[in-house]
């Protein structure tokens, strides 16, 4: 028993160094790559797009959506500065809304992944191996924003995907949690095409970037667990929110509690397209 508690405590605390290690580090280059996505997929027109960001060091690399980063960079400055809440809401209605609240950071020399979201107040992580070795490399080339770039096929969380990567571009990382090729991924898609990263530019700074995030104050769950969560919130983010003690008043509102709850089911029953089919 004693071994055991031993044990637990060790990965408590390899997990709080690794966090360490992850948020303090200075990136030096970014690829922008545009994400096409369908949010419904019983519906063809249920197509949306967002700019996501991937920052890239020698060894690590961060992903996130940009709207993600600017939320961020508005709860620092809040938290720096000590701003009112009604300036702070008059600009995050200013910041577009995203599908994708969450940061993702690969390790190489560690060969993991933290998966990093907050959910409403709470902040949760997991982590997890990088598992693309499977990729099948073919010998087709075309060019993509100058780069000449090569076809590979993988199987990964339920989708088969056709990625398209540079040895001009000496990173083994690509959007998302896709990994493992010889070069950075410029391209990659899914056979029904619901998930489309495009690469749409890429800069190496002129002095590194550290964009800070303090991974010590997510919790480290199971992925199963978060995956839990967040259903839970999204099936009636109503109860959730009173039940973390947000006082809602429908009095002087057109919709009631019932009505409120019935539009929100709706909204997402039409979220049932996620980009890992397979979780496990």
């Amino acid at each position: 028993m004693k071994h055991f508690f031993f044990t637990i405590l060790l990965l408590i605390a390899w997990s709080s160094i690794y966090a360490q290690d992850l948020q303090q580090v200075a990136y030096t280059y970014k690829a922008t790559y545009e994400l096409q996505f369908k949010i419904d997929s019983t519906d063809s027109e249920s197509i949306k797009s967002e700019p996501v960001l991937l920052y890239l060091s020698t060894n690590q690399s961060r992903y996130l959506s940009l709207s993600q980063q600017l939320k961020d960079s508005l709860f620092s400055t809040l938290d720096r500065k000590n701003r009112s809440m009604a300036e702070f809401s008059r600009v995050r209605s200013m910041i577009p809304k995203t599908e994708f609240n969450y940061v993702i950071f690969k390790s190489k020399p560690e060969n993991k992944l933290v998966y990093a979201e907050k959910i409403f107040k709470d902040k949760f992580k997991y982590m997890e191996d990088l598992e693309m070795r499977d990729w099948q490399i073919k010998a087709e080339t075309k060019e993509i924003l100058s780069y000449t770039a090569q076809k590979a096929e993988i199987e990964f969380a339920g989708r088969n995907y056709t990625a398209w990567f540079t040895a001009e571009i000496p990173f083994s990382d690509g959007p998302y949690k896709f990994t493992g090729l010889p070069g950075l991924i410029l391209e990659i898609y899914d056979d029904q095409d619901h998930y489309h990263f495009t690469l749409s530019g890429f800069q190496k700074f002129s002095k590194p970037v550290a964009p800070f995030l303090n991974l010590n104050t997510y919790k480290t769950i199971a992925k199963s667990d978060l995956l839990q969560i967040k259903e839970n919130f999204d099936e009636d983010p109503i109860s959730a929110l009173e039940a973390a003690g947000v006082k809602l008043d429908f009095a002087n509102s057109s919709l009631s509690k019932t009505q409120a709850k019935r539009d929100l089911s709706n909204s997402k029953s039409k979220k049932n397209n996620p980009i890992e089919l397979i979780t496990n």
